[in-house]
Formats: C-alpha cells, sequence, structure tokens
C-alpha cells in the first residue's frame, strides 16, 4: 500500500476546477487474517515486508486468537515474505 498526501492546485481563477497532484509519503505493509465464517479479521500494518512481522501475526492467530481452536486451516497467498 503507498501512502500518498494531495495537493490541490488551482489551474485558472476563470475556470474555477483544480488539478491535483500528490507527494509519496512512504509504504505501508498489510497482512489481514480473517474467518469468513465467524465473522471475524485483523489486519496487522508494518512499515517492512519481514517474515518476521508474519510469523509473529501468525503465533498471536494460534496462541492467543483461536487458542481453543482443534485445528485451524491456513491459506496464503502471495508468499514473499518466507
Amino acid at each position: 500500500v503507498q501512502v500518498f498526501t494531495l495537493h490541490k492546485i488551482l489551474c485558472s481563477q476563470l475556470q474555477k476546477s483544480a488539478d491535483v497532484e500528490y507527494e509519496r509519503n512512504g509504504v505501508a505493509h498489510l497482512i489481514q487474517f480473517y474467518a469468513p465464517f465467524m465473522g471475524w479479521r485483523r489486519i496487522e500494518v508494518g512499515d517492512n515486508h519481514a517474515a518476521q512481522q508474519w510469523a509473529e501475526g501468525v503465533r498471536q492467530l494460534v496462541e492467543e486468537d483461536f487458542a481453543e481452536a482443534k485445528r485451524i486451516t491456513l491459506v496464503m497467498d502471495n508468499l514473499s515474505t518466507l
């Protein structure tokens, strides 16, 4: 996810229209955990794309969020953190 700041620039006083330019303020890394049939989700936002952040999120999922579960099915996409 890219983070932007938008700046409006008035093109001309007669047209009353504005042009938009943006300033890039960095990126954010999002990890989403969800259980669609339970209506539950958790989203973590980080400033890097590190495997350690992903592993800590899975640990929290197993040990805290669903500690009483007998089985957890983990479906993953975009495994570039591993």
